[in-house]
């Protein structure tokens, strides 16, 4: 049994289980930290926003990178701190879960979101 365990939480850590759900989530949270920084006046590199939130460059850049590290949530929280944001929202494809929200309000297809409307700019609250 001891065996069977720990190889079963060695196939969590390396992401066997949780692949795809990890991935997608490192994923959109490389693409909105991507898009925060580009849009940012005072954190548009990696050792700016670093110093800000407490961390180490090389940790911002691995949130930057979709396939690299594992962020821990102490880190996602001190990156949304520095952006005025929610934890969650660093974490949510926005084009996506407007497009689900709009489609399940009015119950039909809502057209395909602009990316550029997401992130970057002022959208705590309001999804118009």
């Amino acid at each position: 049994m001891a065996i069977y365990c720990h190889t079963v939480k060695q196939h969590i850590a390396n992401g066997f289980f949780y692949d795809g759900l990890a991935m997608k989530s490192r994923e959109i949270l490389a693409k909105n930290l991507r898009l925060l920084m580009q849009n940012s006046a005072k954190y548009k590199n990696r050792p700016s926003l670093a110093a800000a939130a407490g961390l180490s460059a090389r940790t911002i850049g691995y949130m930057r990178q979709k396939t690299g590290g594992n962020p821990t949530l102490k880190n996602i929280e001190a990156v949304a701190e520095i952006f005025d944001l929610e934890v969650w929202e660093l974490l949510i494809d926005h084009a996506q879960a407007k497009k689900r929200l709009l489609s399940k309000i009015f119950d039909v297809s809502a057209p395909d979101p602009v990316e550029t409307d997401v992130i970057g700019q002022s959208h705590r609250g309001k999804y118009q």
